[in-house]
């Protein structure tokens, strides 16, 4: 070839910038296809002996020429056909085909059982921690009657605390009569609102919710439907006309009205609530004096004329006692038989006291 060296020259670099252009677009491919990438660059790589071959081949060219030019023009056109070939290799149907070791299913019999095991002792360890929580920590109530109207409505969800009055070994009050503490705190104290187990449930399996009147060794006694504690009667004043309404608005029922009941403040100790009593009932005028035995309380419902309560039935163990009622977290009544549906989000994150 007798071309002139100069113009040889800018061919080759007019023809390495489109090489260049070409690897680009390659590059912006193998973003996308990562793994026909990595194989083309294990590929791209040329045998010594190739350059050797070039280098001879245009040995007329000047050597910087002829070396750079040429064999980068047969690098990028080598790289090119390699990662073609692999590319028909890899969309060829032949290798979507499972291997015979595989069962046909292209799954690893052994990883599936171990994704089951897996799983299934995590979901067993998510759910024993949940239920040692509801056990010995907090747990959710619903509230199905209006004995502690005004306090707790029906259809009030609430939170027990039951580490209130002390920690106790998870799952013990089922494997045993009584729990076992392994930390003991103060015992339930008068106006708290306690859910216990119903003493005269043998099934054991039937909740009470009501509030402390009296504690060991305290003397109750109801006269004229004013409540005293030992001797003393509790203080109570008529409930203000604006929260008055405001509560018999939200039971949206007949039957409590303000014509039909009374409306009161209580206070006992440093609890302060409302109570309600029935202008119309005249049959628990009067109770006791009866004194509180050792460990056990007397409660009574703030529904005051609508209460089945310690009056009628006893005095509340404290080893049958869960917890003490915190917050209302949910305020909803669904009744298809009655085709009711009551859904309050005041009461939402209302606390208890």
């Amino acid at each position: 070839m007798n071309d002139d060296p100069r113009q040889v020259q800018k061919i080759i670099i007019k023809d390495l910038f489109g090489r260049i252009r070409l690897v680009k677009d390659f590059a912006n491919a193998c973003l996308k296809e990562e793994k026909g990438c990595e194989r083309t660059n294990r590929n791209q790589e040329i045998p010594d002996e190739d350059i050797g071959d070039v280098a001879v081949e245009g040995s007329h060219l000047e050597p910087s020429l002829a070396f750079i030019g040429v064999q980068g023009y047969r690098r990028i056109n080598s790289g090119a056909a390699i990662f073609m070939a692999d590319t028909s290799q890899e969309t060829s149907p032949s290798n979507d085909t499972p291997s015979p070791d595989s069962g046909g299913s292209g799954k690893n019999p052994k990883s599936t059982k171990k994704w089951i095991l897996e799983n299934v002792l995590s979901l067993g360890l998510a759910l024993l921690i949940v239920f040692m929580v509801r056990s010995s920590v907090v747990e959710a109530f619903k509230i199905p009657s209006g004995s502690m109207i005004p306090t707790l409505l029906i259809g009030d969800h609430i939170f027990v605390n039951k580490f209130a009055y002390g920690f106790k070994i998870p799952f013990s009050d089922l494997m045993a009569d009584t729990p076992v503490y392994v930390v003991k705190r103060e015992p339930p104290k008068r106006g708290d609102i306690i859910v216990f187990r119903f003493p005269k449930d043998d099934t054991q399996t039937l909740y009470y919710i009501k509030r402390v009147i009296g504690i060991p060794g305290d003397t109750v006694e109801i006269r004229d439907k004013a409540l005293y504690v030992n001797q003393k009667a509790v203080l109570r004043e008529t409930a203000a006309a604006e929260p008055a309404q405001k509560i018999f608005k939200s039971l949206d029922d007949p039957k409590y009205s303000s014509s039909n009941l009374d409306l009161f403040k209580e206070k006992i100790d440093l609890s302060e609530h409302f109570i309600m009593l029935d202008k119309n009932s005249f049959l628990n005028e009067s109770f006791g004096p009866i004194t509180v035995p050792p460990e056990n309380l007397f409660v009574m419902g703030d529904n005051r004329d609508f209460s089945n309560d310690s009056r009628f039935w006893g005095y509340v163990p404290y080893n049958n006692v869960k917890g003490k009622a915190m917050v209302i977290w949910l305020s909803l009544w669904v009744s298809f038989s009655d085709s009711q549906f009551v859904f309050r989000p005041e009461r939402i994150g209302t606390v208890l006291h």
